[in-house]
């Protein structure tokens, strides 16, 4: 599930900052669920610029999502993630998961035309 492998990539992150390094192609719009997509956001800041990357500095940047949120969130996270040297994994997931709603999403906005079906599926094979 998509949701596990962006949860564990937060606690992989967490339990090793220095493996954000190996996710360097994920971008925070990529989360399916827009807060572990903040979260992952504020994780990429605080590392980029040198400062301790914890729950707490996590928090400070997100002071509209309750405290309770991110608990449960922050557990959730620390409960799925094996170990940090599984982030570049869990990247990856997260990548194919993106790029396979963004597929979804462009084939479902195609309006078929019965005259032109055949070729109009064979556009959206190859593109």
């Amino acid at each position: 599930m998509n949701l596990n492998a962006e949860q564990s990539l937060i606690g992989a992150i967490l339990v090793r900052p220095e493996e954000i390094e190996k996710c360097d192609d994920v971008q925070p719009e990529m989360f399916q669920d827009s807060i572990l997509g903040r979260i992952f956001r504020a994780l990429q800041q605080l590392y980029d610029t040198g400062k301790p990357v914890n729950v707490v500095a996590v928090a400070q940047r997100l002071p509209d999502v309750p405290n309770e949120i991110l608990a449960k969130i922050f557990k959730d996270c620390a409960d799925l993630c094996i170990s940090g040297q599984s982030a570049e994994s869990y990247a990856e997931t997260v990548r194919s998961a993106y790029i396979a709603r963004q597929a979804s999403q462009a084939v479902n906005a195609v309006q078929f035309t019965p005259a032109d079906a055949g070729r109009q599926i064979g556009g959206l094979i190859t593109s």
